[in-house]
């Protein structure tokens, strides 16, 4: 584990001690080392809660701060964060709960994942964990019928996906999930995604992953009532693949998620699938999760990386400032590629990594067709348009 005065020395005093503050939650450094810490520095504690906020780990750093003994400036804002970040999961549950209902009673079968499902099977609670989402898996066949379910409570698209793709093959092949919105008075209540695939298809996951989707239990409680769930092995290949190939581990959270599922799995059997639907897409949050937080956990892979790669990982999880400044979102998306392609395994492995962000960048998608809106049958232009679209974009915002 690198010693705090190294992450410090390398990255600046709020970044060691959000580092400090998740060592605490997972007990490998002690609430006492907070306290010294605090005491012994001049802390930024806007910068502070920036990072938090950015890592999206603010329930665990603040209790983690309030634990610790030390009093600071601002500390009753910390409570009430606290507080405000605990009743909003509850709405979230509350919410997630009311539409599996509706869902249930027209016959559909919604599994809720991420968000305040994950925190509860493997939190153990709905205060630990920041979720802004309602993640649901269903069959594509549902689909349509949930969409009109959820018209008629007031829901609204996020992006007529329909009126860009179509309702046949296109859609369902080249996305993996439609949102929707709930509106009042022009404040976002809850953001719904409907997932009938496990990833974005310019990020190549592999099948046997995807297959463990089905793997899941019959209820397990929520917050009032009794909800399908995956269970523990696939919901956390599901979360280990999300981290790994859309956020490729640039926040805090990804390793706190897999670090915390990966405490409550000690069944050898559920280890062997894991490891068989990951291969090597899990190995380098492994090694990050080891040097950052101090916690081991089952090899996932056999495949070793290099010092350099994980410092390129670590480098960019860490370094703060240095992604705050960055304007270009190509250029982030690029970056993000191409961590995906250290992670692939095999050269056809990374070639198709290689090739999902070539098509992200030249296939057009429904922001081409809200920005220039043409017929169908015209749709080839966007072809055209879209490389125009992104200069614009990019260069003179």
């Amino acid at each position: 584990m690198i010693p705090i005065t190294d992450i410090e020395k390398e990255y600046g005093i709020e970044t060691a001690l959000l580092v400090a503050c998740i060592r605490c939650h997972f007990k490998t450094a002690a609430y006492s080392e907070i306290a010294s810490y605090i005491n012994d520095h001049k802390i930024d504690w806007a910068s502070f809660r920036r990072q938090a906020s950015y890592h999206r780990i603010r329930p665990i750093a603040y209790r983690s701060l309030l634990l610790c003994g030390s009093t600071f400036s601002g500390i009753d804002d910390f409570k009430t964060e606290l507080q405000q970040y605990t009743l909003r999961n509850w709405q979230l549950a509350t919410e997630t709960e009311r539409i599996l209902d509706l869902f249930e009673k027209q016959g559909i079968k919604a599994v809720p994942y991420k968000g305040t499902m994950f925190s509860k099977q493997f939190y153990g609670d709905l205060v630990s964990r920041t979720s802004t989402d309602i993640d649901l898996l269903i069959d594509w066949d549902d689909l349509q019928p949930c969409i009109q379910i959820l018209k008629s409570e007031g829901f609204t698209p996020e992006w007529p996906l329909e009126d860009f793709h179509g309702w046949k093959n296109d859609l369902k092949n080249s996305q993996n999930e439609y949102n929707m919105d709930l509106y009042k008075d022009g404040e976002r209540l809850f953001h719904i995604e409907l997932h009938w695939d496990i990833s974005n298809k310019t990020i190549f996951v592999s099948k046997s992953a995807t297959k463990i989707l089905q793997c899941k239990k019959e209820h397990t409680l929520l917050l009032i009532n009794p909800v399908p769930c995956l269970t523990e092995a696939s919901h956390f290949i599901t979360i280990i693949l999300h981290h790994a190939s859309k956020d490729v581990y640039s926040f805090l959270r990804n390793l706190v998620d897999i670090a915390q599922a990966a405490q409550t799995i000690h069944d050898p059997e559920e280890w062997s699938k894991i490891k068989a639907g990951l291969s090597t897409i899990g190995h380098i949050a492994r090694l990050l999760i080891e040097n950052l937080l101090g916690i081991s956990i089952p090899e996932l892979a056999n495949e070793s990386f290099s010092t350099k790669t994980i410092i390129l990982y670590q480098i960019d999880l860490l370094s703060f400032g240095k992604i705050i400044q960055q304007h270009s979102s190509t250029s982030i998306v690029f970056s993000a590629y191409y961590k995906r392609t250290l992670q692939a395994d095999t050269f056809w492995a990374k070639f198709k990594q290689f090739a999902g962000f070539v098509k992200l960048i030249v296939q057009p998608n429904i922001f081409d067709q809200i920005a220039f809106p043409i017929h169908r049958n015209l749709f080839f232009l966007y072809y055209f348009s879209k490389p125009l679209r992104l200069v614009r974009q990019h260069l003179f915002k």
